[in-house]
C-alpha cells in the first residue's frame, strides 16, 4: 500500500472547504467531508498498477501531475511513485481552464 501525503496547499484548501461547509450546514458536514476525501484517496493507495495519464490543465501537466475528480466537482491533482501518492493539489473544478 502507498503512502498518502498531502501537501500543505492541499490540505489547506481541503479545510477551507470543510470549514464553509460546517459554516453553511452543519458542524458534522466538514468533518465527514475531511473523511470522506481521505477514503476517497486512500482507495487509490491501495490499487497495485496505478496509471493516470497527465492532467489536460496545461499548467498542471506542465509540473507532471495527474488529476484525480473527486463529486464530480473537485480536481485533486497527485503524482504517484511504487511508495508513495501525494496530493499537491485541491482545486475547485470550475476555476481551471
Amino acid at each position: 500500500m502507498r503512502q498518502l501525503i498531502i501537501k500543505p496547499d492541499a490540505e489547506q484548501n481541503i479545510y477551507a472547504v470543510a470549514e464553509w461547509l460546517a459554516q453553511e450546514y452543519f458542524p458534522d458536514t466538514g468533518l465527514k467531508f475531511i473523511e470522506s476525501v481521505e477514503e476517497y484517496l486512500l482507495t487509490y493507495c491501495v490499487l497495485t498498477n496505478l496509471e493516470f495519464p497527465l492532467c489536460k490543465n496545461k499548467l498542471l501537466a506542465g509540473k507532471k501531475l495527474s488529476c484525480l475528480i473527486y463529486k464530480r466537482k473537485w480536481v485533486i491533482a497527485f503524482k504517484y511513485t511504487e511508495n508513495t501518492l501525494t496530493v499537491y493539489q485541491f482545486i475547485w473544478g470550475g476555476k481551471l481552464k
